[in-house]
C-alpha cells in the first residue's frame, strides 16, 4: 500500500487513499513516503490495522519493544500515514508479524504517542544536524560489524568516546536513544 507519495506503477487494486497524497511529521515539514506491507480496512472505514511482515530473526521479548532507539520505525510510520491519509479512522492497529515459526504479531501500544515521540526526536536531531553536529550511527557501534574496516581497530574506541559523544549531544538527544 504505498503512501507519500511512493507510486512506482498502477497499482492492481483500487487504494482507500491517493497514494501521491505528501505525508508530513507533526510539527515539521519533513515528508515521508513508503509502502505498508498489508492494510486491513474496516468496512466503512471505521478501524484500521496496518501489517510490516518480518522475515528476520524475532527479538527475544518483541512485546517491549516499541521504536529502539529509532531502528524501529515502521509501525510508527505506517501509523502516522493512516492517520493523515484516512483522518475519520480512529481506531488503529500497527503490528509486526514475525514470520518465523513460531509465528509471533507484535502490536505496537499508543501509536499516537509514538509518533509524537518520533516528529520531536527529528526535530530535535534536525536543529542539532543544522548546527553542524554530527553523531556516530548505528553502524559505528562494536556489535555492528557491516563496514568494520573502515572503523576504529578496536571496539573500545567507541566505548571511550560514548559519555563524550552524550555529553555532545545534550541530555535530551541522548534520552531517545535507550527508547525501546
Amino acid at each position: 500500500m504505498p503512501f507519500g507519495g511512493e507510486v512506482r506503477e498502477d497499482p492492481p487494486v483500487s487504494l482507500p487513499w491517493d497514494p501521491t497524497r505528501p505525508v508530513v511529521l507533526p510539527g515539521t515539514d519533513i515528508h515521508i513516503r513508503g509502502k505498508i506491507d498489508r492494510l486491513d480496512l474496516r468496512a466503512s472505514a471505521v478501524a484500521v490495522r496496518v501489517t510490516d511482515y518480518k522475515t528476520g530473526q524475532r527479538p527475544k521479548v518483541p512485546d517491549q519493544m516499541n521504536i529502539d532507539g529509532g531502528a524501529e520505525l515502521q509501525r510508527v510510520l505506517y501509523s502516522l500515514a493512516c492517520r493523515q491519509l484516512l483522518p475519520d479512522t480512529k481506531p488503529l492497529i500497527a503490528r509486526l508479524i514475525y514470520v518465523r515459526p513460531p509465528l509471533k504479531a507484535s502490536a505496537l501500544k499508543k501509536p499516537d504517542g509514538f509518533i509524537d515521540l518520533v516528529a520531536a526526536w527529528v526535530k530535535l536531531a534536525r536543529s542539532i544536524l543544522e548546527a553542524g553536529v554530527v553523531y556516530p550511527g548505528i553502524a559505528t557501534m562494536p556489535d555492528y560489524r557491516f563496514g568494520r574496516i573502515a572503523l576504529p581497530a578496536a571496539a573500545s574506541y567507541i566505548e571511550r568516546k560514548s559519555n563524550a559523544i552524550r555529553e555532545a549531544a545534550g541530555r535530551e538527544l541522548a534520552t531517545y536513544w535507550g527508547t525501546k
